[in-house]
């Protein structure tokens, strides 16, 4: 079990004391068994994408931490993707709703939550979570988890190298060399992996990479560079992405953003590359007499490929998936009218699509967009800044240029 909290007030430190000691059955993670010398972050992550429950304690210092912010993120994020995860939310001394969703966090209000105030009310409040956390065995069931299956693939990649091999890559990733500590050869490459995921694309990264090359067959090295591709998106923007596609009913999420493979990056970092659950596809306007129709015959044509509907099937005729579906739509060098047109056309009759559109052109920025969709969109915050896409760009041609020509297609 992990305990999210702020170290700043004492009293915050006194109620996470309260919980570990009446959860002492349970394995109990709080930061404060870390090292000053540890590379925390990797040791954070490492227990956050494996605990089987949370307590997140959410006072006003909390809430202007952007590590606790980052952490019930994380956990957030895993309770989007189905993880079977148990989340309680403990809010201290008067925070507010409207704090709550001021820090982005809002999600965490659709748990089952308890409040302690400083006079009273700690040890019924611990109890309330005693019971929850002890009843987690059986509200589990054990299903599989997409963020933790994802490291799990790198893991695999990088386990098949041999310990010198191993040792190559190790060096670049960790200077601090804490993947020497763990004794249990699956643990040191699972905290490797977690370093590779979360630290995001990087020099380091790449030097890593390239000591791999050679070192693992040419199929294994493809699938492992696939799979560190979208670590350079940001976490909150992915979780949000997927906030977008669980709201009722679905927003135009908005990505200042200019590229397909950059709008697929964000999909995949979303959903930790899962391999069952959700479909994507893309579309691309091509200018047209007709720029209404075109774009929506765009879209059409990506929805097709999505579900493998058959272009001499009627789309009425289409029979919906059960997976989370998203079509990522680059509208080019359309009109802001057109746009809004064609996208309020197409959800009227698919509203069970999320619709990611990439707004990184011209006046075609996440700000402006606004007024013409009749709605507020979903922007995926943080935007991307000046220079972000293409620095990104060139670290992922980067990666893909240390594999055989012949097999970059099928990676990017």
């Amino acid at each position: 079990m992990f305990v999210s909290y702020c170290r700043c007030d004492k009293q915050t430190r006194g109620v996470r004391d309260a919980i570990a000691a009446a959860l002492k059955v349970h394995t109990v993670f709080v930061d404060d068994v870390i090292e000053p010398s540890d590379p925390w972050r990797a040791v954070i992550n490492n227990e956050l994408a494996g605990c089987r429950a949370a307590v997140v304690l959410i006072d006003r210092p909390a809430l202007a931490s952007r590590w606790v912010i980052k952490e019930v993120n994380i956990l957030l994020w895993r309770f989007a993707l189905g993880s079977d995860l148990t989340i309680v939310p403990v809010l201290l001394d008067g925070v507010a709703r409207d704090e709550i969703h001021a820090a982005g966090i809002g999600d965490l209000l659709e748990q089952n939550f308890e409040r302690i105030n400083a006079a009273n009310g700690l040890e019924e409040a611990v109890g309330r979570i005693s019971e929850v956390i002890d009843r987690i065995p059986e509200m589990l069931s054990f299903g599989a988890d997409p963020m933790s299956d994802w490291v799990e693939r790198v893991a695999v990649e990088l386990g098949s190298l041999s310990d010198d091999d191993l040792n190559l890559p190790a060096c670049e990733l960790d200077e601090s060399k804490k993947w020497v500590s763990y004794k249990v050869r699956p643990e040191r490459v699972r905290f490797l992996a977690h370093q590779l995921i979360d630290q995001g694309l990087d020099g380091r990264v790449h030097r890593a990479a390239a000591r791999m090359r050679g070192r693992l067959i040419d199929e294994r090295f493809r699938r492992f560079i696939g799979e560190v591709l979208p670590s350079w998106v940001d976490a909150g923007a992915a979780h949000r992405l997927l906030m977008a596609a669980r709201a009722k009913p679905r927003p135009v999420v908005v990505l200042n953003a200019r590229w397909l493979r950059t709008g697929r990056q964000y999909f995949d970092r979303a959903t930790c590359r899962a391999v069952i659950g959700y479909r994507v596809a893309v579309a691309a306007a091509v200018p047209g007499d007709e720029p209404v129709r075109d774009l929506i015959g765009a879209m059409e044509s990506g929805l097709r490929q999505m579900v493998h509907h058959p272009e001499d099937e009627p789309l009425e005729d289409l029979e919906r998936p059960r997976e989370t579906c998203f079509l990522i739509v680059d509208s080019g060098s359309a009109a802001m009218g057109t746009v809004g047109t064609a996208v309020a056309l197409f959800r009227k009759r698919f509203d069970w699509v999320t619709l990611v559109l990439l707004a990184g052109r011209g006046q075609m920025n996440a700000h402006t967009v606004q007024g013409w969709l009749g709605e507020t969109p979903f922007i995926l915050l943080p935007e991307l800044g000046n220079g972000d896409e293409l620095k990104a760009h060139r670290l992922v041609e980067d990666l893909l240029g240390l594999l055989p020509a012949s097999m970059r297609g099928d990676v990017a």
